[in-house]
C-alpha cells in the first residue's frame, strides 16, 4: 500500500469521525510506519492529506446536509424516527466498518476462516468502536508495510562495483594480458581495418604540430605543412624516420620472432598474439624473468 492510499484512507476515517483520530494515529504510529507523514507538515504527502481530508469533510458536510433535509420533509414522526434509527445504524456501518473491509477484505476472510477453524467457530470482525477500529486499522496497515518488499532509498550509498561486477575477466586467457595499445598495433599489422583506422587517428593526434621548435623554424623561412623543402620545394615533404630500432636486445640482423605481418595467416597471428600476451603476463611475485621471445 502507497503513502497516497494510506493518506486517503486515513482522510476518509478521519473526516466522518473526527480530527482527534489524526492525534491518536499519530501518538500509536511513531518512528518509521505508514503514517510518518504526519509528523512533518511541510512535506508534500501531508500536504495532499489536507487536500484529501479537506475534500473528505465537504462532501461528509455536503450529505449531512442533505439527509437533514429529507428528515425535515418526512410526513410523519414515526416515518422520521424510523428513518433516523435506520441512518443512524447505516452510518455507523459505513463509517466504522466499510474502511477496513474495503482495504482488508479479502485478509479478513481469510483471518475469519483460520480463527473459526483455530477458536470453535467464532468468526473475526472488525470492531465498532472507533478507537478500536483505528487500532485494528493500524495493526492492518502495519503489516501490508511488513508484506511490502524493501526497496532502496536515493540517500543510501550504492554498494562498492566489485560486489556487483563479477570476476574480472582478465587472466582467463593468454590474450587478456595483453594492453589495448599493444593489441590495437598488432592488429594494425594483421590488415585489420578497424584498428587501421585507430592507429592512423591515432598517428595524427601525435603529429607534429605549430608549437613544434622545428616547424616553427620552417614556417619562418616560408615552408609550409605538405610542401618540400628546399627553394624549388621539391625535397623532402615528411619527417625522416630513424629506422627500425632494436629492441629486446637484438643483434644486428635478428628477427623478432613474435613479430607479425599482413603475409601470416590466421593461425600464425594467434601464436604470435599469445607470444604477445605471454610477454606481458603479470608478476605477482615480482621475481626475475627470462626473456624467451
Amino acid at each position: 500500500m502507497t503513502v497516497r492510499q494510506v493518506a486517503d484512507k486515513l482522510a476518509s476515517f478521519v473526516a466522518k469521525n473526527g480530527r482527534q483520530f489524526e492525534d491518536i494515529t499519530r501518538q500509536k504510529n511513531p518512528g518509521d510506519s505508514p503514517f510518518k507523514f504526519l509528523f512533518d507538515k511541510n512535506c508534500s504527502d501531508y500536504k495532499y492529506y489536507e487536500t484529501r481530508l479537506a475534500e473528505e469533510e465537504k462532501v461528509h458536510a455536503q450529505t449531512k446536509d442533505a439527509q437533514a433535509s429529507k428528515i425535515v420533509n418526512s410526513s410523519t414522526a414515526s416515518s422520521i424516527a424510523h428513518t433516523g434509527a435506520h441512518r443512524s445504524s447505516f452510518e455507523q456501518r459505513s463509517n466504522y466498518q466499510t474502511p477496513a473491509s474495503a482495504l482488508y477484505g479479502a485478509y479478513e476472510g481469510s483471518s475469519s476462516q483460520g480463527s473459526s477453524s483455530g477458536h470453535g467457530g467464532q468468526s473475526m470482525s472488525a470492531p465498532s468502536d472507533p478507537v478500536a477500529l483505528m487500532e485494528f486499522y493500524m495493526k492492518k496497515a502495519a503489516q501490508e508495510e511488513r508484506k511490502r518488499p524493501p526497496r532502496q532509498s536515493k540517500d543510501e550509498m550504492p554498494p562498492p562495483p566489485c560486489l556487483i561486477q563479477g570476476p574480472p575477466k582478465k587472466g582467463h586467457h593468454m590474450g587478456d594480458f595483453i594492453p589495448q595499445e599493444e593489441l590495437e598495433k598488432f592488429m594494425a599489422r594483421c590488415n585489420d581495418a578497424a584498428a587501421q583506422k585507430a592507429t592512423k587517428e591515432a598517428a595524427e593526434k601525435a603529429k607534429i604540430q605549430a608549437d613544434n621548435i622545428g616547424h616553427k623554424l620552417l614556417s619562418k623561412m616560408g615552408w609550409r605543412e605538405g610542401e618540400g623543402l628546399g627553394s624549388e620545394r621539391s625535397g623532402r615533404a615528411d619527417p625522416i624516420m630513424a629506422g627500425d630500432v632494436k629492441q629486446d636486445h637484438l643483434g644486428v640482423g635478428a628477427i623478432q620472432p613474435g613479430e607479425v605481418s599482413s603475409e601470416d595467416d590466421i593461425y600464425e597471428q594467434y601464436k604470435k598474439r599469445m607470444m604477445l600476451g605471454y610477454r606481458h603476463r603479470p608478476n605477482p611475485l615480482n621475481n626475475p624473468r627470462k626473456q624467451y621471445y
